[in-house]
């Protein structure tokens, strides 16, 4: 699998289901304004790479090649959540 860059940039995600409860929530009562829905929890590209692996039972080999990596480590402001 080639991955652009090192795989060591950083990503936060978040389950489907967790944004949907946020949302309802956020629809539900009375706050005003912008407010962030995300995990605290960060993984490597690498690491994403290996866990989704090993769920479909799989073997893997990385390649990390160049090309655009993005920002080098994202995550959401959950403070106000």
């Amino acid at each position: 699998m080639d991955i652009w860059g090192d795989g060591l940039q950083t990503r936060s995600f978040l389950y489907v289901d967790e944004c949907l409860e946020g949302v309802m929530r956020l629809m539900r009562s009375d706050f005003m304004g912008s407010v962030n829905i995300g995990s605290d929890e960060i993984i490597s590209i690498n690491k994403l790479v290996d866990m989704v692996a090993r769920v479909a039972g799989k073997t893997i080999r990385k390649n990390n090649i160049p090309g655009l990596e993005g920002e080098r480590g994202r995550n959401s402001d959950n403070l106000l959540i």
